[in-house]
């Protein structure tokens, strides 16, 4: 046995041993009280660092939700910019179809209308031929008949002579 446990049970008797244990139980107690003090020290500090960071990725959280919202309402924006772009370019595609229709409408029009000068060209070049066919004729039978003229007058006079 120990030494010190001697001398208390000299001094004291019995209830000095009990009462040594419980001191050295009191003094072990507050050891482990004072050691699981500072572990518990310890780990509020991890646990405060870890509040401050969860803070800090909590705030970071929010601004990126601040940040897409920005951004979801830029691109909102953005679409209702095109699909009014969009709808310009249909509206200036459907007015460009009817465009093209009236002209082409128009060009078909135009091409009658070519059409009805050429055939009244084709006519007039017809009637003007067959006028210029029949002066011709004309011509030829005064030419003829211009030719037989003095064969007409020699017997014309000679008819005369032997009528007198």
């Amino acid at each position: 046995m120990e030494a010190w446990v001697i001398d208390i049970l000299k001094g004291y008797g019995l209830a000095g041993v009990v009462i040594a244990l419980l001191v050295a139980v009191v003094v072990w107690q507050a050891r482990a009280i004072s050691s699981k003090d500072a572990e518990l020290k310890l780990l509020n500090g991890q646990r405060a660092a870890e509040r401050e960071k969860l803070m800090e990725l909590f705030a970071d959280a929010t601004n990126a939700q601040r940040i897409t919202a920005e951004v979801t309402s830029k691109r909102n924006e953005i679409m209702e910019d095109l699909a009014g772009a969009m709808t310009s370019q249909a509206n200036s595609n459907d007015r460009m179809g009817d465009k093209v229709v009236n002209q082409a409408e128009m060009f078909k029009e135009r091409l009658s209308d070519f059409k009805h000068v050429i055939d009244s060209f084709g006519e007039s070049n017809r009637v003007m031929t067959g006028l210029v066919a029949e002066v011709r004729n004309l011509l030829v039978g005064m030419g003829v008949k211009i030719d037989a003229l003095p064969n007409v007058i020699t017997s014309a006079a000679m008819n005369r002579g032997r009528g007198s």
